[in-house]
């Protein structure tokens, strides 16, 4: 019980923050809201740092808040403490005395039999967004210990929301956040939508980014919506008779993502896969009503009493990675298109109470104070 023992003897650790940090991805995301909140909660001194092998492209980033500059800067003599967050999991080379990977995210039933040996052989425990990915990595093989410690969610309702320079479709507004990978849900998604009443007056906007896994554009012209109007570069208004849809199609400021959820109805997520859901513990900080699926790692804290589920069946997972016999869960048609109209038709304090409750269940478990005294448990109690 070597760490054990270094931990009660010493008075403050240091951590290293590893991976990347420069931009709008949620990994950039998490491990700057990880580093603030050590350097915030503890007395330790906290480095953010770039993975070696793409130090020299971080060095040129210019737009990084004060805060996240400052750790970036700060240097360690030892370092007792790493925590990486990368994809992929890259495990060597981790710099200080106790390694970790997190909090690390998983979004099928298989895990690669070659991350299951490097986790094992260069870690010294794993911290998990959810427990889902929790139980996934133990069920695959991973033996050294694993800890759900979240992920800090806080961080949006300290920014100020930004309106755009054109105006949001009008009605009821669906959105979607997302990568808009094919795990995401966006074809189902818009084939919900493409069979509502025009008279409902539902309108959807979805907010993805290019990427080689990306293909709304194609999925929309196969649908029949054509552009309308593009009202700047990647932003387009879809129109098929009086249906609208709003695509934005790249990396926008936070500022402008919470104007999205202030201005929608539902945030609408069915996923078939998820690590744990970002968005969605975002949009109920900000009480928007929040559909998705029934399974994976947003069931931590999507339930009954917090939001709307979308039944599903087990299907192959069909991702690049191409892991035998992995399985992900596909939200049915008919029960995305049925609970979208059960929330439509809800009167406003049916609604009211589950949003309420729901903030009040993100901010208990995944504050940057209950993140940090999970990360804190568990490396206190962790034996060499």
């Amino acid at each position: 019980m070597f760490f054990r023992n270094f931990y009660s003897s010493k008075k403050n650790l240091t951590y290293q923050i590893e991976g990347t940090y420069e931009n709008s991805y949620s990994l950039s995301i998490v491990n700057k809201a990880i580093a603030k909140a050590l350097e915030l909660h503890t007395k330790s001194a906290v480095r953010i740092d770039a993975t070696k092998w793409h130090r020299e492209y971080m060095q040129t980033i210019e737009d990084l808040d004060l805060e996240i500059k400052a750790l970036s800067h700060i240097k360690l003599r030892d370092i007792d403490v790493s925590i990486r967050n990368i994809y992929p999991p890259y495990t060597k080379d981790i710099e200080g005395k106790i390694k970790i990977i997190g909090p690390y995210g998983w979004e099928e039933s298989k895990f690669p039999k070659e991350y299951v040996l490097n986790f094992n052989r260069d870690l010294n425990m794993v911290f998990t967004m959810s427990s889902y990915v929790r139980n996934l990595l133990k069920e695959n093989g991973v033996t050294i210990p694993i800890v759900t410690t979240g992920i800090i969610v806080e961080d949006i309702l300290h920014i100020d929301s930004k309106p755009f320079l054109f105006n949001l479709p009008y009605g009821f507004r669906l959105l979607h956040i997302s990568s808009l990978f094919p795990r995401k849900g966006a074809d189902i998604l818009l084939k919900a939508f493409d069979v509502f009443d025009e008279n409902l007056e539902i309108t959807l906007i979805i907010k993805g980014f290019p990427n080689p896994h990306n293909n709304i554009i194609a999925q929309l012209d196969e649908l029949g919506f054509l552009v309308e109007t593009t009202y700047e570069k990647d932003v387009f208004l879809y129109k098929k008779k009086r249906k609208k849809i709003l695509l934005i199609n790249k990396s926008i400021p936070e500022s402008q993502i919470k104007y999205l959820y202030e201005q929608s109805n539902i945030l609408v997520a069915p996923s078939f896969g998820e690590g744990f859901g970002l968005p969605m513990a975002e949009a109920m900080l900000l009480e928007l009503p929040v559909l998705t699926t029934g399974y994976g790692g947003q069931s931590d804290f999507c339930t009954t009493q917090t939001s709307w589920l979308i039944d599903f069946t087990f299907q192959k997972a069909k991702t690049h990675m191409n892991l035998e016999n992995s399985l992900w869960a596909v939200p049915k048609l008919s029960s995305l298109i049925e609970e979208i109209l059960t929330i439509y038709s809800l009167p406003k304090d049916a609604i009211v109470n589950k949003t309420k409750y729901a903030k009040q269940y993100i901010l208990e478990n995944y504050s940057s104070k209950r993140v940090v005294k999970n990360i804190e448990t568990a490396i206190n109690n962790i034996s060499l």
